[in-house]
Parts: structure tokens; C-alpha cells; sequence
């Protein structure tokens, strides 16, 4: 009994048609970047990251961030 798994899989589109997104993440993430940075979080790294493991999602991405600059 297989679920649906999840949207999206390995980085694909989710099979709804869309073509998968090819760019480099700097490039796709480029406007959450700049939210970020300007809301203090300034380590481009760490940022796109965490970006990358949110699919863009900066509030989600903000939450990480202050879980992480709270650990250390």
C-alpha cells in the first residue's frame, strides 16, 4: 500500500508538468538571499543552505537561522 510519497522528490518537479528548476541556487534563491541579508543574517553560505533545505521558504529559513546562531 505505497503512499503518494512526497511533493516533489529528489529535486524534481513533482511530476504536475513543471520542468525542474536547473539553476544554481544562488541564482533561484537570489530575492531570499537578499530578504535574509537584510534582515541581518549575513553568511551567504549558511543562508543558501538552509534555502536550499527549506526550497526557498525564508520563514522557515528564519526559524533555522536563529535555531542555528542560537547553538553556538
Amino acid at each position: 500500500m505505497g503512499g503518494a510519497g512526497g511533493a516533489g522528490g529528489a529535486g524534481g518537479a513533482g511530476g504536475f508538468g513543471a520542468p525542474a528548476d536547473t539553476r544554481p541556487a544562488a541564482e533561484r534563491y537570489a530575492a531570499e538571499l537578499t530578504q535574509l541579508k537584510e534582515m541581518g543574517f549575513t553568511d551567504e553560505a549558511t543562508n543558501l543552505q538552509i534555502l536550499e533545505q527549506c526550497s526557498g521558504n525564508v520563514n522557515l529559513a528564519i526559524e533555522r537561522l536563529f535555531a542555528f546562531t542560537g547553538s553556538q
